[in-house]
């Protein structure tokens, strides 16, 4: 990707205008109740917006994710969904981060020799490790016993993030967290 590590977020992914660029955005979507995304250039150009989500999703344009780095928000606080994952490997991103309202930020990196998979292989190994972690005799099933509707709201910040630390090690992908002040 270039540039240097800067800005203080702890990732490292391109220039202080990039970080000053993402970090204002943060700022601008992190309470709110839709999701909104973004896209950067490792400049900090933002390349594309939608502020027009929903609360559990927003659209966006693949064809400014190549190479780029896309920021979204998750009202619920969790890690990335099995789609944002998928998505972001289909269009060869650089990186993606989401914000939730407590202030956690994710972020996935892809590493230097790519992603090393399609996006629907990624889809299908996100799901059947989520389903695994959630499900009957994990220590998440036993704190809440619902529907997997109702398990996604409850318990889906804490399987997520299992998940994509699973996935991560597996793969080789960068995947970091951090509290923001």
């Amino acid at each position: 990707m270039g540039g240097r590590a800067g800005g203080g977020t702890g990732f490292g992914s391109g220039s202080r205008g990039l970080e000053r660029a993402m970090t204002a955005r943060m700022n601008e979507i992190q309470h709110s109740a839709t999701e909104h995304v973004s896209i950067f250039d490792k400049n900090g150009n933002e390349v594309f917006r939608n502020d027009n989500g929903t609360e559990n999703s927003v659209e966006f344009d693949e064809q400014y994710i190549p190479n780029n780095i896309s920021i979204h928000n998750h009202p619920k606080g969790h890690s990335f969904s099995a789609g944002d994952v998928a998505g972001t490997i289909d269009a060869n991103g650089a990186e993606m981060r989401v914000i939730g309202r407590n202030g956690r930020v994710y972020s996935l990196k892809r590493p230097k020799g790519g992603w090393g998979m399609t996006g629907e292989q990624a889809y299908e190994e996100y799901n059947r490790r989520f389903w695994r972690n959630y499900g009957k005799g994990s220590k998440y099933q036993s704190s809440y016993k619902g529907d997997k509707k109702t398990a996604w709201g409850r318990v889906d910040a804490t399987v997520a993030h299992t998940t994509m630390k699973q996935l991560a090690k597996e793969f080789g992908w960068k995947y970091t967290y951090f509290k923001r002040k």
